[in-house]
């Protein structure tokens, strides 16, 4: 059974680990909109970057879960 330290930690790192994926979505979707309007990119290319940004970001992810778990 885990201790309620331990249950909060682990709520914490969840958190700190979502908000990453938040903060690297947003910043790279802001980006990819400033350049969409200004680059002109096609609607193609803006969506393969868009998803591409979504997979790092959840690699991101994972890997803060992994080395928090590590410690």
């Amino acid at each position: 059974m885990q201790t309620q330290e331990e249950r909060d930690r682990k709520t914490v790192d969840i958190g700190v680990a979502l908000g990453l994926f938040v903060l690297i979505v947003g910043t790279g979707a802001l980006l990819l909109g400033f350049a969409h309007a200004f680059l002109g990119l096609s609607e193609d290319v803006a969506g393969v970057i868009g998803f591409t940004l979504c997979a790092l970001a959840g690699i991101a992810m994972i890997g803060y879960l992994f080395r928090v778990r590590a410690r």
